[in-house]
């Protein structure tokens, strides 16, 4: 895994522009999540027979790398979108915690008074 996060930050130091042209697949975030990019022929970007009307992303962060894996999805990915025309966009963070031994109760303060600070409405601790 370590092997592959070291790939990946040379690839993007390279800053080289990741082109595709021509239905081939390329990796989204990991190895088994793929988009296909296929060509459709128009001239203005758009399919003349089908139009795509909707996209779904979901990926697995690394909490350890969560702000440059971000930012590199927000680039690469979700930029793009942005520049469609009457598109609407909405992005939701999921937070997913498991803590065999518990929760300490000042974690657990802090996270709520954080949470409502920050006018959170969907969140909770449980057993």
């Amino acid at each position: 895994m370590a092997k592959k996060q070291i790939e990946l930050e040379n690839r993007e130091e390279a800053d080289e522009p990741h082109e595709n042209s021509g239905g081939e697949q390329k990796p989204i975030g990991g190895p088994t999540e793929t988009v296909n990019e296929g060509n459709s022929g128009a001239s203005d970007g758009y399919a003349s027979e089908s139009q795509n009307t909707h996209f779904y992303m979901s990926q697995v962060l690394d909490n350890t790398r969560l702000i440059r894996d971000v930012d590199q999805y927000v680039k690469e990915i979700i930029q793009h979108l942005q520049e469609i025309d009457g598109a609407t966009i909405s992005i939701k963070l999921d937070v997913d915690v498991n803590a065999p031994k518990g929760i300490p109760d000042a974690t657990v303060r802090t996270v709520r008074e954080n949470c409502n600070t920050l006018k959170i409405k969907d969140f909770s601790f449980d057993d």
